[in-house]
């Protein structure tokens, strides 16, 4: 895996940092990365442990694109694979997923994201929308983790005016362009506390990455774009996640969490226009 450069984003995330890290570490890669985003509950001081190892880095905190591009520069592999910091992988995942982007003729690829542990409401909930949400096959959106080749990035770089919208905003920029991407059969683990709080961050993160989306691209858009955007999180969310669902009873225990996220992600929406 000597062509490929791992780059790590993170803020604030002692709780699963160290784990990410030494799965990035067991694929043997060319390199690792970290791209701290001047954490402040001990994140960096964990981060620091790996100072022999890893590249560390510093974000001026202006969001998640300017970070992904910090790393992007830096980095030096043929390949650069996007671990998200609360992601753990298995030592021959990113050796696998290269060579299924290669033999898709891809230049982005992702990995397929589930959980471990479903034991909790919340667990078995978040793996269930892992699952029907995120599944092999071409795509024109990849989220994180995913391997792109370098010089993809270098003619694509991340709009850095954009704090959460990057990952959708580069992919519409790459595949409109005409290169294709798509989701891998290779599986990562998330590792995050699945509690409520973490429920409404995540989602509300969503929601302003969704209306900051919306806001950059309104004025070129049709009112039916304009109106399908408004639309997004209800649509992708509760309506899919209840059609998805096997069984009247799956459906029953799911709707209390598909009405939870999709009111976190229309809040997020709300705090962007707030602020």
């Amino acid at each position: 895996m000597d062509e490929v450069s791992v780059i790590i984003i993170c803020r604030n995330t002692k709780d699963t940092i160290r784990l990410s890290i030494d799965s990035a570490l067991s694929t043997k890669p060319h390199e690792v990365i970290v791209v701290d985003g001047q954490s402040t509950d001990g994140t960096r001081e964990i981060v620091e442990t790996f100072k022999d190892e890893v590249l560390i880095l510093t974000d001026p905190g202006r969001g998640v694109a300017v970070a992904r591009q910090i790393g992007a520069e830096a980095a030096t592999g043929k390949y650069l694979f996007f671990l998200g910091c609360d992601n753990q992988i298995e030592p021959d995942s990113i050796a696998r997923l290269k060579d299924y982007m290669l033999r898709h003729d891809w230049v982005y690829c992702g990995m397929l994201t589930r959980i471990k542990d479903t034991s909790s409401y919340l667990g078995f909930c978040n793996n269930e929308r892992w699952r029907y949400k995120f599944y092999e096959g071409e795509r024109r959106i990849v989220g994180t983790p995913f391997i792109v080749e370098t010089r993809i990035l270098r003619d694509f770089p991340y709009n850095v005016n954009l704090k959460y919208a990057d990952d959708r905003d580069l992919c519409e920029r790459i595949t409109g362009s005409g290169y294709k991407m798509g989701y891998s059969d290779v599986v990562c683990y998330e590792i995050l506390d699945h509690s409520v709080a973490e429920l409404k961050r995540r989602y509300k993160m969503y929601g302003v990455s969704d209306a900051e989306f919306h806001n950059s691209h309104k004025g070129e858009w049709s009112f039916k774009l304009k109106l399908k955007s408004l639309l997004h999180p209800l649509g992708t969310e509760f309506l899919l996640g209840l059609r998805k669902a096997d069984g009247l009873f799956k459906k029953m225990r799911i709707i209390p969490y598909l009405v939870m996220i999709t009111f976190y992600r229309y809040a997020g929406w709300v705090e962007y226009k707030n602020n």
